[in-house]
């Protein structure tokens, strides 16, 4: 209760008395170590839920919030190890999920991460959980897209981009890139073409990597010192060439 309140201090005085007259009592331990956590007390969390583990190895509350303060302390293979054992016990648990999807990508394992970030949306709640599994899938598009180099189709969306805006006031480019940015929250699908999105600023039916290049061209008019959570530098670089080669022509 004093946690939830936010009252650490006392939460942390309860729990610390608690484990003093019941020292075999892991919940305690496991509630101490989240409460260490919350008042960035690291080290001491860890310290107690990895003495709670090692009273109760399959205790599902310690291993969560283990798992939890290793990936935050970049610890990752502990982490893993952790969420892990967990989902064994809770196959489909979409914190559990969630953790253990964002550790395999932090180490690089980037298939398995997509396809437990791809069964929290399928499972569909709750809402937290969803849209932080669509950021997770679209951040590992992202990186992907960057991995093949410089991409032509997002080359040439740049320069449409770039084109259409030159038309438009600021205040609209903002409008634009700000109901993409708030689409993008939920996950945009930049690998299938054959998923089309719509815009109520925006005419027309567009990709996933369409709506991301117009995102970043507009933030880089209204705004480019705004991390988009893509980077494009090169495309747009590419493109912005184009387009003022077009301009000086014209």
């Amino acid at each position: 209760m004093h946690s939830e309140q936010g009252k650490l201090e006392a939460s942390i005085e309860v729990l610390e008395r608690c484990i003093d007259l019941a020292p075999d009592f892991v919940n305690a331990y496991a509630a101490l170590g989240f409460s260490y956590a919350r008042d960035e007390q690291t080290e001491k969390a860890v310290r107690v839920l990895e003495k709670a583990r090692s009273k109760e190895p399959e205790n599902l509350f310690v291993l969560k919030n283990l798992g939890s303060i290793y990936g935050s302390a970049g610890r990752v293979d502990e982490a893993i190890d952790c969420f892990e054992l967990a989902q064994e016990q809770q196959p489909n648990s979409p914190d559990i999920l969630y953790g253990l999807a964002y550790a395999y990508e932090q180490q690089g394992q980037i298939t398995e991460a997509d396809e437990l970030y791809q069964r929290i949306i399928e499972i569909g709640r709750p809402r937290e959980f969803v849209d932080l599994a669509k950021e997770g899938r679209t951040r590992i598009g992202v990186d992907a897209l960057k991995e093949e180099g410089l991409r032509p189709d997002a080359v040439f969306y740049c320069l449409a981009a770039l084109e259409k805006y030159s038309e438009m006031s600021q205040s609209e480019v903002r409008e634009i890139a700000f109901e993409i940015g708030l689409l993008g929250q939920r996950g945009l699908d930049i690998h299938n073409p054959e998923k089309k999105y719509q815009l109520e600023s925006m005419e027309g039916e567009f990709t996933g990597l369409q709506l991301l290049c117009y995102m970043y061209v507009g933030f880089q008019i209204i705004d480019p010192s705004v991390d988009v959570g893509a980077d494009l530098s090169d495309e747009y670089q590419a493109a912005l060439t184009m387009f003022e080669g077009e301009v000086s022509e014209s």
